[in-house]
């Protein structure tokens, strides 16, 4: 149970920050101090928990896999963001099932999932069409509403924002918001476009600001091809710009070896624009056979 516990915290944490203030991966009769943790986490083994409603606001039996409310939500709202948690949950057992993950996609897209209805809270969440911003905001407004009414909102927001006043973690939110642009876009191209580019060459020099820069970019989510993707832009601009940026990443084995994982046709048009435009002879590195 302690391993369940555990495990199940870490998918969502990151993005929440302090979750790991409150769990207790084993609890017992013998000490019921963790009943005053405000929405404490634990794992039990005895069953008269089971039947103390009054202790907890959800109960999960490992044995059957049934989920218990102490109190449940309004039906209608409920349904509403269950909908969705349902369907996020469905298409990961089907991967799970039909294909060969590891662990590391897994949790990755609790991440995105979880980060995601942060980003609601926020205003922050990118959307390709305003039409599904609303619907997904009133799916999932009550859920929004009690996160904010609780102690653990207070905490997060406040650490929130003491990270944002650091120089270096607003160039992570930067980035973050910049890659979400960069995925929701349609189609490459305009001055935003040119601007997102223009500014990841601008604020990331180092290497660990090229490496933060990679880790919004997972492998399992296409890699840098979010990024490569600029190569086939209208503007000859932004064009520029993105051979800049891969230039920079190529500089180190980490950044060159998620450009060796580009695939056939994006590294054919990556060294023919190397060639052309910044006289780099790159087909040697990414051998296209």
């Amino acid at each position: 149970v302690c391993k369940y516990v555990c495990s199940a915290v870490l998918m969502l944490s990151p993005p929440f920050f302090s979750l790991l203030d409150r769990v207790f991966p084993y609890a017992h009769l013998n000490n019921l101090d963790f009943l005053e943790v405000d929405g404490y986490i634990a794992g039990v083994t005895n069953p008269m928990f089971q039947h103390r409603s009054n202790w907890w606001d959800i109960c999960c039996d490992l044995d059957t896999g049934e989920i218990k409310k102490s109190s449940p939500e309004s039906e209608g709202q409920s349904q509403k963001h269950c909908q969705y948690d349902q369907e996020f949950i469905n298409e990961i057992m089907d991967k799970i099932q039909n294909q060969d993950l590891d662990e590391h996609f897994i949790k990755s897209s609790f991440i995105e999932y979880t980060q995601n209805i942060i980003d609601m809270v926020f205003h922050e969440e990118i959307y390709l069409f305003e039409q599904a911003k609303e619907k997904q905001i009133d799916s999932f407004y009550m859920r929004l509403r009690s996160w904010k009414r609780t102690s653990h909102f207070e905490k997060y927001n406040r650490i929130r924002q003491l990270l944002k006043a650091q120089d270096n973690t607003a160039d992570q939110y930067c980035i973050e918001s910049n890659i979400k642009r960069l995925k929701t876009n349609s189609e490459i191209g305009g001055g935003e476009t040119l601007q997102i580019f223009d500014d990841f060459n601008k604020y990331l020099s180092t290497k660990d600001q090229l490496l933060t820069l990679l880790t919004y970019l997972p492998r399992h989510e296409g890699g840098l091809h979010t990024i490569a993707m600029g190569l086939f832009s209208t503007d000859s601009k932004v064009v520029e710009a993105t051979l800049l940026l891969l230039n920079k990443l190529e500089s180190f084995k980490e950044g060159q070896e998620c450009i060796s994982r580009l695939n056939y046709f994006f590294l054919m048009t990556y060294n023919e624009l190397c060639l052309k435009m910044l006289n780099i002879n790159s087909s040697e590195k990414y051998p296209l056979l």
